[in-house]
């Protein structure tokens, strides 16, 4: 019988820094769920949060900017030595390479699922 499922995974990403390579590491379920217990620690205040001021807010708070680069970079340690330059073109890119808006829906409709379930059955 031929295989009836393919998987297909994406390139690995390394990212030369101070002369050493350092792989992407792609966000995981417990990746972002962590990232969201920093997140809603430090923004007590989430209305209004969309995904299109998400980004301006990940980069302007370094708590969650840090946690989601040391998370995307686990081999690389020396972040206080990087331009802020170099480190916002890392988060661009780790931005698109995890898709993280895409992220986000996917988490906001599975809320609206779960949200909708529990006042099914009440």
């Amino acid at each position: 019988m031929k295989d009836q499922v393919k998987i297909f995974r994406p390139k690995k990403i390394e990212v030369d820094i101070f002369g050493s390579k350092h792989e992407l590491h792609r966000l995981t379920r417990g990746d972002v769920i962590d990232l969201a217990v920093i997140f809603s620690e430090a923004r007590q205040d989430l209305t209004g949060l969309t995904v299109e001021n998400l980004k301006k807010i990940i980069l302007s708070t370094g708590e969650i900017l840090g946690a989601l680069m040391e998370i995307s970079f686990p081999s690389f340690e020396e972040w206080s030595a990087l331009s802020i330059a170099d480190e916002i073109s890392m988060f661009e890119m780790v931005w698109s390479e995890n898709d993280i808006p895409g992220i986000i829906a996917n988490f906001t409709r599975l809320g609206e699922t779960i949200a909708a379930a529990i006042n099914a059955g009440q």
